[in-house]
């Protein structure tokens, strides 16, 4: 058994203590006591929650000793229990092939983690196969995906799609509620009013624009974890086929174009200083997505009512040009400075002029801007959560709807009430 392992008849106070008193000689770090804890305790508290709650009582144990022997002897004999250099009092303590047995467990511990997380990832790679093979590596859409339009109307419709956060859980924040079962009805929701405004308006072209954070993460906060329906790599899945079912029922009624990017929660590592850019969750989603038209269109059949736009992988923003009007869509993550400065400092960059249309911030909000242009803030499909309710925002669940004139002119811009559900 290895030393760190529990221990017969131990307690889970005291394997904790011991866990965090022996570290240096273990060879184990916070993040190691951490997860080996939530393991053997059957638990999933942030690392941090285990340090909090053991550190305390080693540091009182450490000075009690130490005051202990100062009074004893008179003179302080050493200043602390714990080495400056794990490497040299390891060597102190034990022989050298004992610290090459402890890096192997260490590889071990690294492999099995691993492991672990790479299960999740072999079990939908292999359902995604399986569905595959039995349809012959065919995508069946509906059949009115295969039938053009061919009188296209004057009126447009562009749906922003943002922050859906799938995977969360809300539970009874101010009365929200919110899981995949509930992301899935206000979806369901979203299609109803959007194709009403289709058919109330003569529309039959429809942009769908995704401007992220289609997921929530595990690992964007220390407790993130604990609020999680499932893990990331099935959260991109489930991300998946909501939005494929948008765009799917929505061609029942126009042509449908897609184009999307990447939110600061879709990022591929939990750590928010490191870049979306290239290593996202929508890299996978766009993907699946276009690979699913291409092998629908395998049978020598055009899907005229369906068109996803290329993505390059490196890409935070796209446009739109609406009836000769051109709309910018971001995300909106580390855009600082107030509305008017913010879409100065975008357009300055492109040296064009635009709507601006963003996400991130859970807040439907419109602000006109000089020459007609407009500042376009979505809501989230989530709705409010002690975060945001944190930071002043508790805005209902919405999904923004606009209707494009002939002449390019917002006919009508609407925050849909998705919270009923």
């Amino acid at each position: 058994m290895d030393n760190w392992e529990i221990k017969q008849d131990e307690t889970a106070d005291d394997y904790g203590y011991r866990l965090y008193k022996n570290k240096p000689l273990y060879g184990l770090n916070n993040q190691d006591i951490g997860e080996i804890l939530n393991s053997v305790l059957n638990v999933s508290y942030g690392e941090s929650a285990h340090r909090k709650y053991f550190t305390p009582y080693i540091k009182g144990f450490d000075d009690g000793y130490e005051k202990a022997l100062n009074d004893n002897k008179g003179k302080k004999e050493f200043n602390s229990l714990t080495p400056k250099s794990h490497i040299s009092k390891l060597k102190e303590l034990i022989p050298e092939y004992n610290v090459t047995k402890r890096q192997m467990q260490i590889e071990r511990m690294q492999l099995s983690k691993l492991n672990r997380e790479l299960m999740p990832a072999l079990a939908l790679a292999e359902d995604r196969r399986f569905v595959l093979e039995d349809n012959e590596y065919e995508i069946n859409f509906p059949s009115y995906c295969y039938e053009p339009i061919i009188d296209l109307s004057d009126n447009k419709i562009i749906v922003q799609i943002t922050d859906w956060h799938i995977g969360y859980v809300i539970n009874n924040c101010k009365g929200n509620y919110y899981d995949y079962s509930i992301a899935n009805k206000r979806v369901e929701l979203l299609i109803e009013e959007v194709k009403k405004k289709a058919l109330l308006y003569n529309v039959n072209h429809i942009y769908v624009a995704n401007t992220g954070d289609m997921v929530e993460h595990v690992y964007m906060r220390k407790n993130q974890s604990q609020f999680c329906e499932f893990g990331l790599l099935k959260q991109i899945d489930k991300a998946e086929d909501l939005i494929s079912k948008l765009i799917v029922s929505l061609a029942e009624v126009a042509v449908i174009e897609y184009n999307s990017l990447a939110g600061n929660h879709d990022r591929a590592s939990g750590d928010k200083k490191e870049s979306l850019k290239g290593d996202n969750a929508n890299v996978t989603i766009n993907k699946d997505i276009r690979n699913n038209v291409e092998l629908a269109q395998l049978k020598n059949e055009d899907l005229y009512r369906i068109v996803i736009h290329d993505y390059d992988e490196m890409q935070d923003e796209f446009f739109f040009i609406v009836n000769g009007e051109t709309h910018k869509f971001i995300h909106g993550d580390g855009k600082k400075g107030n509305a008017n400065q913010l879409i100065q400092s975008e357009m300055s960059m492109d040296d064009a002029q635009y709507h601006l249309w963003k996400g991130h911030h859970h807040n439907f909000n419109i602000i006109s801007e000089n020459n007609g242009r407009y500042i376009i803030s979505g809501g989230s499909l989530s709705g409010f959560n002690d975060y945001s309710t944190a930071f002043g925002c508790s805005t209902i669940a919405s999904q923004i709807i606009a209707v494009i004139d002939k002449d390019g002119k917002f006919e009508e811009i609407k925050d849909v009430n998705l919270q009923i559900v």
